[in-house]
């Protein structure tokens, strides 16, 4: 009888304690609804926008310029509407260039935000290293370093320039050139790029209808998975089977699982059939294939569809958008033109290579700030409290952080006429423009692949323009969907 009474205390008490438990959560809850935080409230919010109503908003085709509007509207550092609610936290955007390098360089905020980054891992089929917070990140950057290094990008270039050349010969020269047809830079630079990757980095070579194959597969893959965040019943996995484009995608991202596995086995018997071979040792797929921190295969092909995401179309886009700048600014590519011709006479050995002419790097360097590969940045979880003296505010610690590159890199305060195509501004840089131009990021999590972009983007730029001219046929407009594209743009090309 005793016990009786005295369970029946505990378990009142019990359900006392929970009551006040819940009383207390929902009474912090309701303040926050109404006062806010008084950290965050520091921090302006868009007026009269719902957290929905932002994510349309900023994965919409003119995204960046949306995040930019938004930026200058809130001194470029903003909170994202209804995070704390649906997300379970804070998240803040910033393109103020006194934030963004110190924010992405300080080795506390490595830690990227899930959330943000769902997109590759369910076009991937799983977790990757892209978006892999601890060693399942830095596991990998650190094995496939050796086919970043510098040693190893200069010797990427010699297949770069072979397979550049043979673009020329077999599609710029019949099907454009000689025919009279303009071209759409942007749909045959995603061609060549798949070829570039295909073969500097895994040692493969597709036929043209592999090739078209597996780019269209690609654009399926990220244009669904883009799609389906702006549809709740798309976002998880349990009602998946009901959409015939999700299953599509799906089935296209098992195709491409099978083909890095496969390629990771060409690897390995290649490896053991001509193991002298140094150059196999500093291959992506080697790499990849040899480092045995991965768990599985399955693991390591996500991974190797991770690099091709990443580099395809970036990179395509990027080279598209600096000969379609470079039509719009006549008198731009004839100074390239002629600091080209000039780079040739000489005689200097070390000049060999167009790619280290000063006036490639301009124009390159500023198609990249107008249209970086990814303008809406990338998202990192704060290790710790982050002041902002100038603000007079601080970014508490856990918040996840967005860096709105876009808007960095045509910041009114840093770049003189910031929306002009200015080649020139890189001549004599200054330190400001230095800190707020990366357009590949900056960090330990930088893009791992920027060297071998890079060495494309230059390479292709410095031998057509060398000896072709470009007109405008069709000028198209600004396209964005993970990256920037300069969608149904076409140039005309003249063989000088």
């Amino acid at each position: 009888m005793l016990d009786n009474i005295i369970n029946a205390d505990i378990a009142a008490l019990l359900s006392w304690v929970f009551k006040a438990f819940l009383t207390v959560q929902f009474a912090r809850y309701l303040r926050y609804a109404i006062f806010g935080d008084e950290v965050m409230n520091k921090i302006p919010t868009i007026p009269g926008m719902s957290f929905f109503q932002f994510v349309a908003n900023v994965t919409s085709p003119k995204g960046p310029e949306f995040m930019r509007g938004v930026c200058q509207q809130t001194d470029y550092t903003f909170r994202i509407p209804g995070t704390r609610w649906i997300m379970g936290g804070e998240a803040v955007v910033t393109g103020d260039p006194m934030i963004v390098r110190p924010f992405l360089e300080n080795g506390k905020n490595q830690e990227k935000g899930s959330r943000a980054y769902a997109l590759f891992d369910t076009s991937a089929g799983g977790v990757t290293f892209f978006s892999a917070s601890g060693h399942r990140g830095t596991h990998v950057r650190k094995s496939t370093a050796p086919a970043f290094s510098s040693s190893n990008t200069q010797r990427m270039t010699v297949t770069i320039d072979g397979i550049i050349s043979d673009w020329i010969e077999t599609r710029l020269e019949p099907l454009y050139v000689q025919a009279n047809e303009s071209i759409d830079m942007d749909q045959e630079m995603m061609m060549l790029t798949a070829d570039v990757i295909s073969q500097v980095g895994f040692e493969h070579t597709f036929t043209p209808d592999e090739k078209e194959e597996f780019v269209n597969k690609l654009r399926k893959i990220i244009d669904v998975n883009l799609a389906r965040r702006k549809n709740p019943l798309k976002r998880g996995e349990r009602f998946a089977f009901l959409f015939a484009d999700l299953r599509a995608a799906k089935k296209a991202t098992a195709e491409m699982i099978d083909m890095g596995k496969a390629m990771l086995q060409k690897s390995r018997k290649r490896h053991k059939e001509d193991s002298a071979n140094p150059n196999h040792e500093t291959s992506l797929v080697h790499l990849i294939a040899s480092d045995s921190e991965y768990e599985s295969d399955d693991e390591r092909a996500r991974d190797i569809l991770v690099f091709f995401f990443a580099g395809f179309d970036t990179t395509a886009h990027s080279i598209a958008w600096t000969l379609l700048e470079l039509a719009r600014n006549p008198k731009e590519q004839t100074k390239l033109r002629d600091a080209l011709k000039l780079w040739h006479e000489d005689g200097d050995s070390k000049r060999v290579d167009a790619r280290n002419c000063p006036q490639v790097k301009y124009v390159t360097k500023e198609s990249l700030r107008l249209h970086p590969p990814a303008p809406i940045g990338g998202y990192r979880i704060l290790g710790e409290d982050m002041k902002v003296p100038h603000k007079d505010m601080t970014i508490p610690k856990g918040t996840v952080c967005g860096v709105a590159i876009y808007t960095l890199m045509r910041h009114e305060s840093v770049f003189e006429n910031p929306d002009s195509y200015v080649p020139s501004r890189w001549e004599n840089p200054s330190e400001a423009s230095m800190k707020s131009y990366m357009p590949f990021l900056v960090g330990r999590r930088n893009c791992i692949g920027q060297a071998l972009a890079n060495a494309e983007l230059t390479g292709v730029v410095a031998k057509l323009c060398a000896k072709y001219e470009f007109e405008i046929a069709k000028d198209g407009a600004s396209h964005f969907s993970v990256t920037m594209q300069p969608l149904g743009s076409r140039l005309k090309v003249k063989r000088i």
